[in-house]
């Protein structure tokens, strides 16, 4: 019986990270603002709404975030619609997260053209990390990546408590 578990728990894990985007791919920006979009992402993208469209925005800690465009709308309709009108941080929230927002077209060699103000954002000008995170596909700079990284590593026991306190 324990191996029948194991087995669906397997198939599970299997379908559920087939299904979502992960992994980080380093590329470069070109001199037009265009970045490649893995093909480990671009083949999922049908899943997750139009094969060839991105929502790209401002994202945390100085990146940017892309989402496809069922996953955008969600968000959208079912969280960001639902905050207070009145609430300043929601307001806030909402000039943050939609009034950035570029819609983005892969374009047939798998690229997103990049609007200025959001390479400015995130520091983007010529080596770009595309890293996938679930639902979610975030753009850094190759240096605000390093930098993440090193400051991770400097604070990794910190993570290690705030995983125990998350049970993840």
């Amino acid at each position: 019986m324990v191996e029948k578990w194991k087995i669906v728990e397997i198939y599970v894990i299997a379908w559920f990270s087939s299904n979502m985007f992960d992994g980080s791919y380093f590329h470069s920006i070109d001199e037009k603002g265009r970045v490649g979009i893995p093909k480990q992402f671009r083949e999922i993208l049908p899943e997750y709404g139009e094969p060839d469209i991105l929502i790209v925005t401002l994202g945390y800690e100085g990146c940017l975030a892309a989402y496809p465009t069922n996953i955008w709308k969600e968000i959208v309709e079912n969280k960001i619609h639902k905050l207070s009108k009145t609430d300043k941080f929601a307001q806030r929230f909402r000039r943050f997260f939609i009034a950035q927002k570029a819609t983005c077209k892969i374009d047939k060699l798998g690229r997103i053209s990049l609007p200025l103000n959001l390479r400015e954002y995130a520091g983007i000008k010529k080596d770009v990390v595309v890293s996938g995170v679930g639902d979610e596909i975030e753009i850094w700079s190759k240096e605000r990546w390093d930098e993440y990284w090193t400051n991770f590593r400097n604070n990794e026991d910190e993570f290690i408590e705030e995983r125990r306190n998350h049970e993840v």
